[in-house]
């Protein structure tokens, strides 16, 4: 992932100072494209996940080798939690969106059924602007939502 002066120097400080920018960011006081630049939708929900964790389950070194679709494998969205459309989705959970077996999108929870993300179209296209998946999914007969004409499937990371 390519990131800002602004968003390396924020990588290598300290939790606290590493928190403090993710609650910002969550909370749209501050805009994902200032800490990193060309970025997708994964690495802005990789970005986030990584400022919010203590433990180094994303260490610094895979923040800047991994880049763009190769964390679909890191977030393991398929074996996370399946959404049912309705509970509250734990504020900084990495969230998939997933068309059969293909993760096509991710964005991070906000708190209640909010998301923010980038490049997702209805699905987070700008990271100021949060969506509320309980307004833009619909509920099929099959288990998953109606999103573009297709049946999709929400997961929550684990990662």
């Amino acid at each position: 992932m390519q990131l800002t002066q602004l968003g390396g120097h924020v990588a290598q400080s300290g939790i606290a100072e590493r928190q403090k920018h993710a609650q910002a960011l969550m909370f749209g006081m501050a805009n994902i494209d200032e800490y990193m630049s060309g970025g997708v939708c994964y690495d802005a929900a990789a970005y986030v996940r990584y400022l919010l964790r203590a433990d180094a389950m994303i260490t610094p070194a895979a923040l800047l080798d991994t880049i763009g679709q190769s964390w679909r494998t890191r977030f393991n969205f398929e074996t996370g939690t399946q959404w049912d459309g309705r509970a509250s989705i734990p504020a900084g959970t990495a969230v998939g969106f997933a068309r059969g077996a293909n993760v096509f999108h991710a964005a991070i929870a906000v708190g209640g059924t909010r998301i923010r993300g980038i490049n997702g179209g209805l699905l987070g296209a700008g990271w100021l602007h949060p969506v509320d998946l309980a307004r833009v999914l619909q509920p099929d007969p099959a288990g998953g939502f109606t999103y573009d004409r297709t049946t999709i499937r929400v997961y929550l990371s684990r990662l």
